[in-house]
């Protein structure tokens, strides 16, 4: 029963062209499951959706990060425009001290202008970067005149300024050039005479207010109150760089005043070319610190760089949070989505691997298991319509079957008729040929031997008889004995005594012997000794089937050797004849002389089959031909 283009047309929806069948072959994603295939499609959408939120969340970290970059770098030119507002402050906070003084001075006023400046400085103005160390006043070969407080006064000298400064006349801020000092800055306003010559200078001494609590922008005095306390977010390190490269102003735990700074480095580039910027500062660059955001801006009016830094965890806290947040949705949102995708579709595609069972089960001939799909939607549909389906094959498979069954019962009965009939036919044919073969033994054989003898004794006993009488009488003699021999050969084919007496073996060499004596074909024999006799009705089989190998050899292949063998055992006989002559397709065994198909191999086929034997028979043109009969021989005794 075929039903395998039902099977495919179930399976794919409909009948599939050669073309869409090839390309299903070529691309495996074609032969993949329904349920894999949504599955796919709901990933690439999954990867598209996810891969989208996954760009403009990063590039919304990204943006968040230059705001953060940005934010630190508005912090340190705040700060730093701080720091100018604070330095800028202090020379005219000194010109306005020192406006009265004039070179005729007494001590006394030196001393309490000097004095007051000081108070001012210290106790009006609160500066948040630098503190105020002392005040004096020097004369022009810089030797002190006044100075305050009274411990400037009495253990330090006057700072010192660069060789150039004596002759500057015009109020400045000196920057340390030497690391280690200590020292912020030099406030220095020159008193000059009604000639413009400079006759005294106030100095300004500062010290920076280091320290190693973090930077707060507000201020970077932070009071702790308790153990507790937290660092806010807007905690940072600070530096002030000086021309050279040497902190001179630093405010976190790490920064070390008077030494060259680890930034500097990183900034140079910046410092040459007065300009701000910001950057990570990697643990290598830095020198073993952990990496964190560095900005760097000038210092308005100065030489300095004002450096702000904070730790990476700490500056980038929220986009990297963002960007964790954004990674973490994206992978939990695309594994549940592709979870909730295959829990709804295997929801959907069990009925249709349900049905494509069903389908693949009624392909293979199985109809007698019903189709049970529960669904309500068109797979419903499907499943009812394929379950009437099933009943209409499975009702027609049992009718074909029945009918199949009745013709094959008919078909045995013929069989066994025709075989009987065939066996009947066989039989009355070798009983006529009996017959026959008595009647011409007991009647014609006698008769012609008698003939013989009478015309051989009449010959011999009447000399009287004329020379041409005499000569007649020889030939009818020769002729009658010539015809007795045809008759003993003919009784020797219908009924040959040899099978009965000696064997199949025996009688086909007898019947080889007389049949072939008058051809020029060689005949070899290869029989051996009998150690008993084989059933009746096998050798009757074996040696008609011989017989028409033999006829036909002789009679249509023009052969000049022929081989005979027999060889048997307690389990089977087994006769093989080979000749060497012109050989014929056994497809179409048409008799070269006749025109007419050879009836001899169906016949010796069918006797073959009526004893269970096998019938084969090889030949090919121009390679001779093989007959070869096996037969089972029964170890009944």
């Amino acid at each position: 029963m075929e039903v395998g283009p039902l099977a495919a047309s179930l399976r794919y929806g409909r009948a599939m062209p050669g073309g869409l069948v090839r390309m299903s072959r070529r691309w495996n994603f074609r032969r993949w499951g329904l349920q894999r295939r949504i599955m796919a499609y709901v990933a690439i959408g999954l990867l598209a959706v996810s891969g989208t939120f996954l760009y403009l969340g990063l590039r919304a970290v990204d943006q968040s990060t230059q705001l953060v970059f940005d934010e630190r770098l508005a912090i340190a030119q705040n700060v730093a425009a701080a720091l100018a507002r604070e330095t800028d402050h202090l020379i005219p906070d000194v010109e306005e001290q020192v406006v009265a003084l004039t070179s005729d001075a007494d001590v006394a006023l030196l001393e309490a202008t000097v004095a007051d400046t000081y108070a001012h400085l210290t106790t009006a103005d609160d500066f948040v970067f630098f503190s105020i160390d002392g005040v004096w006043l020097v004369d022009d070969r810089g030797e002190s005149l006044a100075a305050a407080p009274r411990s400037a006064a009495l253990n330090k000298t006057p700072p010192s300024l660069p060789p150039s400064e004596p002759s500057e006349d015009r109020a400045r801020l000196v920057w340390p050039e030497e690391a280690g000092s200590g020292r912020f800055l030099t406030v220095v306003v020159p008193l000059l005479n009604e000639d413009g010559s400079v006759w005294a200078r106030m100095l300004v001494d500062t010290r920076g207010r280091n320290t190693r609590e973090n930077f707060v922008p507000s201020g970077f005095r932070v009071d702790r109150e308790d153990e507790g306390y937290v660092a806010p977010i807007s905690e940072y390190h600070m530096e002030v760089v000086g021309p050279a490269g040497t902190v001179i102003l630093g405010v976190g735990p790490d920064e070390e005043v008077g030494a060259r700074s680890v930034h500097f480095e990183v900034i140079s580039d910046w410092v040459r070319a007065g300009v701000s910027g910001t950057t990570l500062h990697t643990a290598e660059e830095s020198g073993g610190a952990e990496t964190h955001l560095m900005a760097a801006v000038p210092v308005p009016s100065s030489p300095l760089y004002l450096v702000i830094e904070q730790d990476e965890d700490v500056a980038l806290a929220v986009p990297d949070q963002f960007r964790r947040q954004v990674l973490l949705i994206s992978v939990i949102g695309f594994v549940a989505t592709l979870s909730v995708a295959w829990v709804t579709t295997r929801r959907v595609v069990r009925p249709t691997e349900l049905l494509t069972a069903a389908a693949e089960q009624m392909a293979a001939g199985e109809l007698s298991t019903p189709i049970r799909v529960d669904a309500q939607d068109e797979i419903g549909v499907l499943a009812e319509h394929l379950e009437v389906m099933r009943q209409q094959l499975q009702r027609a498979l049992t009718e074909v079957e029945t009918a199949n069954s009745e013709l094959e019962s008919r078909v045995q009965e013929r069989t066994r008729q025709l075989e009987e009939l065939v066996h009947r036919v066989l039989t009355v044919q070798e009983d006529e040929r009996r017959r026959v073969a008595l009647e011409l033994h007991d009647d014609t054989a006698q008769a012609l031997t008698a003939l013989s003898m009478r015309l051989d004794a009449v010959a011999r006993k009447d000399e009287r008889l004329e020379p041409e009488i005499a000569e007649e009488l020889r030939e009818a003699h020769q002729m009658a004995g010539s015809t007795l021999e045809g008759v003993r050969r003919m009784i020797n084919a219908l009924g040959p005594a040899a099978l009965e007496r000696r064997g199949v073996g025996a009688a086909l060499h007898s019947y080889a012997e007389e049949f072939l004596a008058r051809s020029e074909m060689e005949i070899e024999f290869d029989v051996p000794a009998a150690r008993r006799r084989l059933p009746e009705n096998v050798e009757l089989t074996l040696y008609r089937i011989g017989q028409e190998a033999l006829n036909n050899a002789v009679g249509h292949s023009q052969a000049t050797r022929v081989q005979v063998t027999l060889v048997h055992d307690e389990h089977a006989a087994t006769l093989t004849v080979t000749d060497d002559g012109v050989g014929f397709e056994v497809a179409n065994p048409v008799r070269a002389n006749t025109g007419s198909r050879g009836l001899g191999i169906a016949g010796m086929r069918e006797r073959a089959r009526l004893v269970n034997g096998s019938f084969a028979i090889e030949s090919t043109p121009g390679r001779g031909t093989t007959v070869r009969v096996e037969v089972p021989v029964s170890t009944d005794d």
